[in-house]
């Protein structure tokens, strides 16, 4: 079945990860692609040659498709070539579904943001659909997908009217209310202490991911989360940007299929249960440390 959402597949100089995920592309035949590459960095010799191969093979293109191209003849970097490429899509069109060269989907994935996209089109309390489970699967016997404070960008979906709220500067990150309402919207002091230490992150990085978080948070923005991860990340390793470690429990996260039609889920709210077991997943650190949480408990009193 082709795909109706735009794909948009960022790529760099991984031709064999480039190769992996584009095989599931063109399985999933989109009508409409966008396709991104950023330009070899002049201080690695053979780079040059990579980025070639990897775009050389996006070339193939052997189904009915309208296709646009953005290769960079620079290097712009991790970040603001991915950034840029989103901006551009949305530009474009009103979703898209948008994929990076280390993260390989299955099927479902494509069928699955296509379809919630869909769905949730006029539910601005929903801003994102996630492809990547961090916890692999979630009450999968009773439910297809579920609603979550979190959402990861191995593999995503979004539609422009989210999109045009992301701010790159993150004003009031800072902001007394904003932390509050942090707190409560994640209903967990230990969450909103790590949620609010990665909003200082992106307000002194430019990781455009870590802003998307914090956009989403300031608006109280849901995202929709596979009960199974539909994204396998193949990127880890040491020539990665920033999944270097290699012995990570996230690299064993497999990527399965979904049977359609879906279960409808018509509890339109983050589980919280969800959202704590995966806090207590990314962040074992929080789980005894009790000089920790005393320091947290106080910091929570100060930014009342």
């Amino acid at each position: 079945m082709a795909i109706n959402t735009p794909i948009l597949f960022v790529i760099f100089n991984r031709p064999d990860r480039v190769s992996r995920v584009w095989a599931e592309i063109k399985k999933a035949q989109p009508k409409r692609l966008f396709i991104a590459a950023d330009g070899a960095r002049a201080n690695k010799p053979g780079e040059k040659e990579l980025c070639q191969e990897a775009r050389d093979i996006v070339s193939d293109i052997d189904w009915d498709c309208e296709v646009s191209r953005d290769f960079s003849d620079t290097n712009l970097g991790c970040s603001e070539r991915v950034y840029s490429a989103i901006n551009w899509i949305f530009r474009e069109s009103e979703t898209a579904i948008i994929i990076e060269d280390d993260c390989l989907p299955s099927q479902s994935f494509f069928t699955f943001c296509d379809e919630m996209l869909e769905k949730y089109r006029d539910y601005p309390q929903i801003m994102q659909v996630a492809g990547f489970n961090f916890i692999n699967e979630w009450k999968k016997d009773a439910q297809d997908y579920h609603f979550s404070n979190y959402g990861g960008v191995w593999g995503w979906a979004s539609w422009r009217r989210a999109w045009t709220l992301y701010d790159p500067e993150m004003k009031g990150w800072q902001d007394k209310k904003i932390k509050n309402q942090t707190k409560k919207t994640l209903g967990n002091y230990k969450q909103s202490w790590a949620r609010n230490s990665l909003f200082k992150v992106g307000h002194t990085t430019n990781a455009w991911e870590y802003k998307w978080a914090f956009t989403r948070s300031l608006h109280k923005g849901l995202v929709i989360v596979p009960a199974v991860s539909l994204i396998s990340n193949i990127g880890f390793g040491s020539e990665a940007t920033h999944t270097k470690e290699k012995t990570s429990p996230l690299e064993k996260i497999e990527r399965h299929e979904l049977i359609f039609p879906l279960r409808p889920n018509d509890k339109i709210k983050a589980d919280f249960e969800y959202d704590k077991r995966l806090f207590e997943v990314m962040h074992p650190e929080f789980r005894h440390s009790w000089p920790i949480i005393f320091l947290i408990k106080i910091w929570n009193k100060l930014t009342q």
